[in-house]
């Protein structure tokens, strides 16, 4: 879906990443009338213009479509929202993320990514998160470096972070980088 783009694959997809959003609804014991924002993570101005969308965006209103209409949450009360609110902060797209004659982040290890991503994302100053409950949202997880600067930027502008899900993760061995992060998608 992301690389080759098969759209056609988002449903299915959406499925998962569904169930690993209600999964952290229910973990967080929401309480009957809330709204929680669905927050996608943002990706580059060069990955958008490549594939012509934003791959967790695609997810995202999906898994929202889906989940307003389940009975579970309707029982609950409990409504999402997708909002498209963090983007990649122009000064660091092209010196952190988008630097000529790179291979980017995939040669990276978790640290480096770590760094790379540090400070990158900031929320619309536009948009009011303060007090509101947020999942962050992405396709594809391989060290936590988007899903956790994209909680930080929502944590700064006042959103309280309830969880992060992906639609998968990708196990790192840990001689890519002394600070590689093991994920295992139990």
């Amino acid at each position: 879906m992301k690389n080759a783009g098969r759209t056609d694959a988002v449903p299915e997809l959406a499925r998962a990443l569904g169930r690993a959003v209600a999964t952290i609804i229910d973990r967080a014991q929401v309480p009957a009338g809330t709204r929680i924002l669905l927050i996608p993570a943002p990706s580059s101005q060069r990955s958008v213009q490549r594939r012509g969308y934003v791959p967790a965006e695609l997810l995202v209103r999906q898994v929202e479509h889906e989940l307003n209409r389940s009975v579970a949450l309707h029982r609950r009360k409990v409504r999402v929202k997708t909002h498209h609110i963090l983007s990649l902060e122009k000064e660091n797209i092209y010196q952190r993320l988008i630097r000529p004659n790179t291979a980017g982040q995939k040669t990276l290890g978790a640290s480096a990514r770590a760094q790379r991503m540090e400070g990158a994302m900031r929320v619309s100053p536009r948009a009011s998160v303060a007090g509101a409950l947020c999942i962050v949202c992405d396709d594809v997880m391989t060290t936590g470096a988007t899903v956790s600067e994209a909680s930080r930027a929502l944590r700064q502008a006042g959103a309280r972070v309830l969880g992060t899900a992906c639609v998968a993760a990708v196990s790192m061995q840990k001689n890519l980088d002394e600070g590689a992060l093991m994920i295992h998608p139990d």
